[in-house]
Formats: structure tokens, sequence, C-alpha cells
């Protein structure tokens, strides 16, 4: 379970990361670059959502058994 905390945190760093980048992007007005760097927050927290809920049912399942 540790290790998966650790894998959701270090998904969220990598986005936190992403977003000070857009934001600096975006203060350079380099519009193209900024939105590709939103797209792939976006995606990054799509995957660890998915991620967190596949986790959330493999651990409900084990307790089931």
């Amino acid at each position: 379970m540790k290790k998966e905390i650790l894998q959701v945190l270090f998904i969220l760093i990598l986005l936190f990361a992403l977003l000070s980048v857009m934001d600096y992007l975006q203060g350079k007005e380099i519009d193209h670059v900024a939105n590709l760097a939103q797209i792939i927050g976006f995606v990054v927290t799509v995957f660890a959502c998915r991620k967190l809920h596949h986790w959330t049912q493999q651990r409900n399942q084990n307790k089931e058994k």
C-alpha cells in the first residue's frame, strides 16, 4: 500500500511541475507550448485517477477474500 501512495504522490508532484512550467511559459507568451503542457497535465491527471481507482478496486477485492 505504501508503494501505491508513493506512486500517486510522485504523479501529483509531476503534475504540479507541469503546471508551474505551463504558468511560466504563458508568462513568456509561448501559447502552443503552454497548451501542450496543459494537455500533458490533463493526461497525467486522468492516468493518476484511473490508477488510484484500480488500486482501490484491487484493495476492496483483497478485503473480501
